[in-house]
């Protein structure tokens, strides 16, 4: 337990046994045990260890600070076998959500945790997949903490953080996240205009992105169509990852010109990406550019993506894709004919109907499927068709 948390009593009760927030630094003899080879994390090195090995070496530690708690979680996310359900992992979780104080009190907070340590407890919870009491606990607090922090964040602590709260949508309302959006859209607007772009910009720009497209904020215009426009120059180092969740976020919006021009030109950039995509990434590129690219550029655009598509699944190479892309990719296919009856009869869009429909038909009626299918879903289900 650390030495300085806030303690529950039986009767529910709340009992303050320390002075108000402290840094969460780690001591010299853990970050020196953290420099060792062997405990699973190395300095400027990405290498991971098994989770059990790292709570061996929380364990062995007699008042472990928080930054260290924070560093152990996040190494331990990197393992797949490691899950909240676990005695050791839930009561880690515990001892950080204790740091925040109680739900919904910010003031509460014994630790003042720092930009860096935000993001990455919001990163591990998404890696772990983590949607327990602890977890929600802990997500409150990285909400109420960011928004006070806000001007401090650099924009990789600010694309971390949007992306873990974006994909954590399903088990965190995105009510609850929108005061950090909120309060991190006039930093990343300031940020933007940085011309010392880092080397990883790429994919910052698209975690921002995709978090602002993903929790569907009021106001992600704001955001979304300065950053289009910052990110123009940045796109030739856009992956197929980087390019599909941009366009996802983007096409959220309504028609705009720095959108539309956004898509213009990373149309261009997509035929560099496309055979090494993810399933998942060509069927949000495709979705996303039937719904707002120009019509000529979506057309040809949206046909590359589900021609790829269809002869994964012939060669065997596309898994089975689940409901909800199976009705994206419907939507896309929808998108673009539009009822042209014309355009269908042609050869090549009248064989990749049938086999994007067949793939549709297969994810439908698989008895692995999902049976709780989303209104969304359908609804995209039945535009396609339509």
């Amino acid at each position: 337990m650390l030495a300085s948390e806030p303690n529950f009593s039986t009767d529910g009760a709340w009992t303050r046994v320390t002075a108000p927030r402290r840094a969460p630094r780690m001591t010299k003899e853990e970050e020196a045990l953290m420099s060792q080879n062997g405990t699973g994390y190395k300095a400027g090195s990405n290498s991971s260890n098994s989770a059990r090995e790292l709570l061996r070496i929380l364990a062995s530690q007699r008042d472990p600070s928080p930054a260290f708690r924070a560093t152990i979680l996040n190494r331990i996310c990197r393992d797949e076998s490691a899950t909240e359900n676990d005695r050791d992992v839930a009561q880690l979780l515990y001892s950080i959500a204790l740091t925040f104080g109680r739900p919904g009190r910010a003031d509460d907070a014994v630790v003042d945790w720092t930009p860096k340590y935000l993001s990455m407890l919001a990163a591990s919870l998404r890696h772990l997949y983590a949607n327990g009491a602890d977890a929600t606990r802990i997500r409150a607090g990285i909400v109420a903490q960011a928004v006070e922090r806000a001007g401090d964040f650099d924009l990789r602590g600010c694309a971390m953080i949007c992306a873990a709260f974006g994909r954590c949508k399903p088990v965190f309302d995105a009510s609850r996240s929108a005061p950090l959006f909120e309060a991190l859209a006039p930093r990343i607007l300031e940020l933007l205009k940085d011309d010392g772009y880092s080397q990883n910009i790429s994919r910052d720009l698209a975690n921002i992105a995709w978090g602002y497209g993903k929790v569907l904020w009021p106001r992600r215009a704001d955001v979304l169509l300065p950053l289009a426009t910052a990110s123009l120059r940045a796109l030739p180092a856009f992956n197929a990852q980087d390019l599909a969740n941009t366009a996802h976020a983007l096409a959220s919006l309504d028609t705009a010109p720095a959108a539309a021009r956004w898509f213009s030109a990373a149309g261009k950039e997509l035929r560099r990406v496309l055979r090494g995509a993810m399933p998942s990434e060509l069927i949000m590129m495709a979705h996303a550019f039937a719904r707002r690219a120009a019509p000529a550029a979506a057309e040809e655009i949206v046909y590359d993506c589900l021609a790829e598509c269809a002869h994964r699944r012939a060669s065997g190479a596309l898994p089975r894709v689940n409901t909800q892309e199976a009705s994206m990719l419907v939507c896309a296919l929808g998108g673009v004919v539009h009822g042209n009856v014309t355009m269908l009869l042609r050869g090549p869009w009248y064989d990749l109907a049938a086999a994007i429909c067949r793939i549709a038909d297969a994810a439908c009626l698989d008895p692995k499927a999902e049976r709780h299918v989303t209104v969304e879903t359908v609804s995209l289900m039945a535009q396609g068709f339509a």
